[in-house]
């Protein structure tokens, strides 16, 4: 009978031989080494380029948006306050607030942008997991940069020829066929995975990668913060040409850490064979994405072994719903809320504290959670209500906070914000056999991605 696993247990169970086409006697240590090196190359790249979007679109829609509405000279990203007199009487005679009637457009503005790529995005990320298990995991990481690096591509066009900010959909929809972020992340645990024996060396190397690639947008968010005031053409050129280097390092230099399968046949063949070859492996790919769609819910709708199990899932997904939507959310509306009068920051000071913040925040996370594990031997999930603590607290205070000094406060109350999805994510995974890790990590990048534009919406 299998053990019944435990807290202290790995976040991901051994593989065997059923689970995987390889095992990890067949990785050569050569192979580990590589993808350990060439992996957060990879990684770098993709979410420096990835966070630099991110970073440019809620100051550049504001500027934008300002513009057309003839308000730039009340109010800018750069100076969201120019003028002491912020009140406009409009052509029904109600008076309204220049700033309320910017962001209001702008937060509208991205969530058309944002809401036709929910089920592109959740397709493709569960139709993502089978190709890399049958073709290799080069296939997980392809996806998601080509996806980005078509929608740089987009934003480029966009930004260089002034055209309609709506026309920025379409590279949200490219990005979303391949993934995006979610998909990036999804492979990057995989390999993980992959190269890495079960444990505390997981844990901790998967802990490390997730901080990475936070750490990198920060890095850019702090760039491109002083960067914007220059132009906003020249850091979305920047971003395409870190997709150009994170394809280059992953078609070239990233090993396959599983042995894989012809994705097509080779060029050498006929035609007739060749569409022939196509149709069945799209034949034999649909089946085993259907599978683990239905998988995907079946994780939390039935459980026929293990009843007691099933309730815990449900309710660590009902705990990470209520945090991420609202927690993972902040970035956004916190833009909006600083850039309100009376605080009136500018966006080049709201991306260089953000950055800092998230710094701060993950060095104090990584100290505290090896002083809880190591020292006082807590558990993952007592860890995880520190970090649902800290968010109550900071989402309380944040909303009284009307002066420089008090938002600075509620950064330090919310220091462990951000240990909250790693923790569950560790829970979860005791709840679920190895095979299924791949969709459960799929389902929490998901509703991650989802909550948080919902919620954007509301304020």
């Amino acid at each position: 009978m299998k053990p019944q696993a435990t807290e202290s247990s790995p976040l991901l169970a051994s593989r065997s031989a059923t689970d995987h086409s390889v095992d990890d006697s067949q990785l050569l240590t050569t192979t580990r080494c590589r993808a350990s090196v060439v992996m957060p190359l990879v990684v770098f790249t993709y979410f420096l380029g990835y966070y630099t979007l991110v970073c440019v679109l809620n100051p550049y829609l504001y500027d934008v948006v300002a513009e057309e509405m003839d308000y730039k000279h009340n109010s800018s990203s750069q100076k969201p306050c120019a003028e002491r007199d912020r009140n406009h009487t409009n052509t029904t005679g109600n008076k309204v607030v220049i700033q309320e009637m910017i962001q209001k457009k702008v937060a509208t503005t991205e969530l058309y942008l944002s809401l036709p790529c929910y089920v592109c995005a959740a397709i493709s990320i569960l139709t993502v997991g089978p190709l890399t298990d049958k073709y290799g995991r080069k296939v997980g990481f392809l996806f998601p940069i080509v996806g980005t690096f078509i929608k740089q591509i987009v934003y480029a066009a966009v930004v260089g020829l002034h055209l309609p900010p709506l026309i920025l959909i379409v590279g949200h929809m490219f990005e979303s066929f391949g993934g995006s972020f979610a998909a990036m992340l999804t492979s990057m645990f995989t390999v993980v995975s992959d190269i890495t024996n079960p444990g505390r060396q997981r844990s901790f190397r998967i802990t490390v990668m997730e901080a990475m690639q936070t750490l990198t947008g920060a890095a850019g968010g702090y760039v491109i913060g002083q960067w914007i005031k220059v132009s906003y053409f020249q850091p979305v050129i920047f971003s395409a040409a870190c997709g150009v280097v994170s394809l280059l390092i992953a078609i070239f230099l990233l090993p396959e850490t599983i042995q894989k399968r012809r994705l097509v046949a080779p060029v050498t063949v006929t035609y007739p064979r060749l569409w022939l070859r196509i149709r069945a492996c799209t034949y034999k790919v649909l089946p085993s994405c259907w599978q683990k769609f239905k998988r995907t819910f079946s994780l939390f709708v039935s459980d026929h072994c293990q009843r007691h199990n099933l309730d815990k899932r449900r309710l660590c997904l009902a705990v990470f719903i209520l945090t991420v939507a609202v927690n993972f959310s902040t970035p956004g509306v916190q833009t909006l809320y600083l850039m309100k009068w009376p605080r009136c920051w500018p966006a080049t000071r709201i991306l260089t504290f953000g950055s800092i913040q998230i710094l701060c925040n993950w060095v104090a996370i990584l100290l505290l959670m090896a002083l809880m594990q190591k020292v006082f031997k807590l558990a993952d999930r007592q860890i995880a209500m520190f970090g649902v603590i800290s968010s109550i607290t900071h989402a309380v205070f944040m909303s009284l906070a009307s002066n420089d000094v008090m938002i600075y406060e509620v950064a330090v109350v919310g220091v462990m914000i951000r240990a909250i999805i790693p923790m569950l994510r560790s829970v979860m995974s005791l709840f679920v056999l190895y095979k299924h890790t791949h969709t459960l990590i799929s389902i929490m990048l998901n509703t991650h991605r989802k909550l948080s534009l919902r919620y954007v919406r509301f304020f």
